[in-house]
């Protein structure tokens, strides 16, 4: 099975879900193509393919260790349930810039209500009417100038953030034996 194709299973069931891994696996039901159209069908499997392709699963996995290792930090408590909306949001973006957002939000509106697995990142499991309503209403077109320079900035950030700390922590060290 080439990567990104999905595992086709028998199930009456229509859902599809990503696995992480190395390859990570998308499954979809048999159910899930008599359940929605070819268009709708396509945006799925580009959802399942953004989770594989931002590798989510590891980002989720990460935050979970985290807040299991620190339970008493209040902020990681939250950044599991928080992450795992976000990575939706992050793989209904990735999907309507390249099936349309029309499709997106149908296969969503038609995965919803269906019974989902526990294991992966399903489609339809978390955030579903907040997703609906973004997909509907924001605009997910940008243009590679836009990603180039958010880019460029997140990477000056990353450079320059190092040095800044460095010296705030110095002057807050002159000031405290001051």
């Amino acid at each position: 099975m080439p990567s990104g194709e999905p595992l086709w299973v028998g199930d009456h069931r229509p859902m599809a879900m990503s696995i992480g891994g190395r390859p990570g696996v998308i499954v979809m039901s048999d159910a899930l193509r008599d359940h929605l159209t070819p268009a709708e069908v396509a945006a799925t499997l580009e959802h399942e393919r953004a989770h594989l392709r931002g590798r989510h699963h590891a980002l989720v996995a990460i935050i979970e260790t985290l807040a299991a290792a620190l339970p008493v930090i209040p902020l990681l408590r939250a950044a599991p349930s928080a992450v795992k909306d976000l990575v939706e949001l992050a793989a209904d973006a990735q999907a309507a810039r390249r099936c349309g957002q029309a499709a997106v939000r149908e296969a969503l509106s038609r995965l919803t209500g269906q019974p989902m697995p526990a294991v992966g990142l399903a489609m339809a499991g978390r955030l579903t009417h907040a997703r609906l309503l973004r997909l509907a209403t924001a605009s997910f077109e940008s243009s590679r100038m836009v990603r180039t320079a958010g880019c460029a900035a997140i990477a000056v950030a990353a450079l320059a953030l190092p040095g800044t700390t460095g010296w705030l922590v110095l002057n807050a060290i002159d000031c405290v034996i001051a």
